[in-house]
């Protein structure tokens, strides 16, 4: 547990993102997330295997596999490697409650858990939804609904409908509205992102995170347009950009090819001439 503690740590560090599962081979190979004594692991036996389904076949056949290192079973039914908690262990819960309140405080906005119905296995099951699992997730939820300080602070906490068209819907801030849309695209893992003005709304240090977090999904080969009028976050984020006035592209390039097509020094300046034209004086109340 303590790895993932300071992976944690690492991430908040870099305005990162942490996603606490099942932990799998992507993140550490054979993270150590368990003592000599082996009382975090789950059940890593291939007797489960009479009963499980496949549930990736093509990629992930089977449900446990022998690992060599280990000289044990490892559960596979999701990737080529992976660990499963022992939650009969009252430490694993206690030490996955403790990370999820330190992150919360840290100021983290989502925590997504993955693979929820799998986290209590019983032989002679499909080893899905076992009352166990749900135990343990009404037990994570009622923690977060005490000391999430957004959630505690809505009317019926978890259940509370958010928006005034519902009857008695709590309304949110704009920036708060901005940060459920900006996680929900981004809880999709799609290939492409569209973002209509996303920092629109968000405070400063949200908007620093925002950007941070795209500029890794870049990296990570995601496609991302987005519309800004910020030209800031333009110049930081963008491969390519497209110029549109009165409904039409006018000019499109990299930062560099916009100021050398527009013989401007700053973005700014290179937008207002391609957009109005010559002059880098636009007429009051243009709307480009």
């Amino acid at each position: 547990m303590l790895d993932l503690r300071r992976r944690k740590a690492r991430c908040l560090g870099h305005d990162d993102d942490l996603i606490v599962r099942q932990i799998r081979e992507r993140f550490d190979r054979k993270i150590s997330i368990r003592d000599d004594s082996g009382r975090y692991q789950g059940s890593q036996t291939q007797q489960h295997e009479e009963t499980l389904p496949e549930v990736f076949p093509a990629f992930a056949p089977g449900n446990f596999t022998w690992d060599d290192d280990l000289h044990g079973w490892v559960w596979t039914t999701f990737n080529t490697y992976q660990w499963d908690l022992n939650y009969a262990n009252p430490d694993v819960l206690l030490s996955m409650l403790q990370i999820m309140v330190d992150l919360a405080n840290a100021g983290v906005d989502v925590l997504r858990l993955d693979a929820v119905a799998f986290t209590w296995k019983r032989l002679g099951t499909n080893c899905q939804n076992q009352p166990e699992a749900h135990l343990i997730a009404q037990a994570y939820r009622a923690l977060m609904a005490i000391a999430a300080p957004l959630i505690a602070g809505l009317p019926q906490g978890y259940d509370t409908n958010l928006g005034k068209w519902f009857d008695e819907g709590h309304q949110l801030s704009g920036g708060e509205w901005q940060k459920v849309a900006l996680a929900r695209a981004y809880l999709r893992s799609a290939q492409l992102l569209i973002l209509d003005e996303p920092t629109n709304g968000l405070d400063v240090v949200a908007t620093r995170a925002l950007r941070r977090l795209l500029l890794r999904l870049r990296d990570a080969g995601k496609c991302i347009v987005f519309s800004s009028h910020v030209m800031q976050e333009v110049d930081l984020l963008s491969d390519r950009i497209y110029v549109i006035a009165h409904g039409r592209t006018v000019a499109d390039g990299s930062v560099s090819e916009l100021l050398a097509q527009a013989d401007a020094p700053t973005l700014e300046d290179a937008f207002i001439a391609l957009a109005f034209g010559a002059s880098t004086q636009a007429a009051p109340g243009a709307q480009p």
